[in-house]
């Protein structure tokens, strides 16, 4: 596993791993929606398909940290030997859906990135802006970014955008 907490290598590796084939949600059933639940990201490359879990970054709860495998696995792995009952219970209570936000990025690689700030209601790094490419045609531009234990996957056009004020620096 390997995690960045600066950020840079976390994008770097999203940028490195292939096409983009899945965005979503990843938590207990009663808490799925953007507060507090992380996202995954799979991609297809050469080494086959590699699970990213992104997540609100740990100080201020701003800011994203990115690290390589499943947020289940990441989590609570730990507990499969420790306590295998625990983890099960954990597992069976999991789900997975969709980010309804980042279906467009859906076959495109991810490639540029730059840093996000938001302006709006104060200055703050909150993450990243990815060009996005698919077979060789720009397709839009991601920002993944955590506001207030909140993650969005939000192509740059979305509301969420103007409503923080993010601009890339």
């Amino acid at each position: 596993m390997r995690t960045d907490d600066a950020g840079w290598d976390g994008a770097q590796m999203l940028c490195d791993a292939g096409v983009l084939v899945a965005v979503r949600r990843a938590g207990f059933q009663r808490v799925l929606w953007k507060e507090e639940v992380d996202l995954e990201l799979d991609f297809a490359g050469a080494d086959g398909v590699r699970t990213f879990r992104v997540m609100v970054g740990a100080v201020g709860a701003s800011d994203v940290q990115i690290a390589e495998g499943t947020a289940l696995d990441l989590s609570f792995g730990h507990l499969r030997e420790e306590e295998p009952e625990s983890y099960t219970e954990t597992a069976a209570g999991w789900r997975l859906f969709p980010e309804p936000d980042a279906q467009w990025v859906v076959g495109a690689r991810l490639m540029r990135p730059v840093r996000l700030t938001m302006s709006v209601p104060y200055t703050e790094t909150v993450g990243f802006a990815f060009d996005c490419e698919r077979g060789g045609a720009f397709v839009g531009r991601l920002m993944l970014f955590a506001e207030a234990d909140i993650l969005f996957a939000v192509r740059d056009d979305h509301p969420e955008v103007a409503k923080y004020g993010l601009q890339t620096v």
